[in-house]
């Protein structure tokens, strides 16, 4: 019967938790607020959080560092601003974690730096991170850096992206590309000074150099011989 109440109990208060943790979670017991069930709970199902003081700053390393609770925030809606809020960086030890940090990847621009060395060379991270900015290219290692794929996926996103893809054949073969320097690159907001890197017949094409100047490229970097075109 006693343990019958106690089950009761539990229950209820993981009720109240789930409504609101915020309001319920300083009445519980202390046990409970360490108790890796309610906490689940808590940043699962509630709206609201407890201040920083009162949940996590009373977790036991072991919780802290769990890779459970480290998703189960990664997974909130509210995610981007508690990180901010709450200083949420990835745990070192989750690092080398290819779940945890794709769920950072996905929402928090420059996760990419966290990850370990073998993270930063497996595709599916990297183009997590392309997902949220193409500028993340620059975090990922040298032979997805080279990646044809990725690097377009990457230039989709910013087309400053492409300073990021080291010279070598992908490079030359982008920068060669009429289309895709005038249509992905060239197109998007902070693109412009990527012209520079287009190849020289490129660079003789006052379209392209229009597209370029919309979008950031400084006057004063075109030559005399063409800027009397524009």
């Amino acid at each position: 019967e006693e343990v019958s109440l106690l089950a009761q109990e539990r229950r209820k208060a993981l009720e109240e938790i789930g409504r609101d943790a915020k309001a319920y979670w300083c009445t519980l017991p202390a046990e409970w607020r360490t108790d890796k069930e309610f906490i689940l709970h808590a940043l699962k199902e509630s709206p609201r959080l407890p201040p920083k003081s009162d949940f996590e700053r009373q977790f036991p390393q072991s919780l802290r560092f769990d890779k459970e609770v480290v998703l189960a925030f990664c997974n909130r809606p509210d995610f981007e601003q508690l990180f901010h809020k709450r200083h949420l960086f990835v745990p070192g030890c989750l690092a080398g974690d290819k779940d945890v940090m794709m769920a950072y990847c996905r929402r928090i621009p420059r996760s990419l730096q966290e990850c370990s060395e073998e993270l930063c060379n497996d595709p599916e991270v990297v183009q997590a991170a392309i997902s949220l900015g193409g500028l993340e290219l620059q975090y990922a290692s040298l032979r997805l850096q080279e990646d044809p794929h990725i690097v377009q996926q990457a230039c989709h996103s910013h087309g400053r992206a492409l300073e990021y893809c080291p010279p070598g054949p992908t490079r030359d073969a982008l920068v060669s590309d009429r289309n895709f320097m005038k249509d992905v690159v060239l197109a998007k907001p902070g693109g412009g000074p990527m012209w520079k890197l287009a190849a020289p017949s490129l660079q003789q094409d006052t379209e392209l150099l229009l597209q370029a100047l919309k979008h950031g490229l400084n006057l004063r970097d075109v030559p005399d011989a063409l800027a009397h075109d524009v």
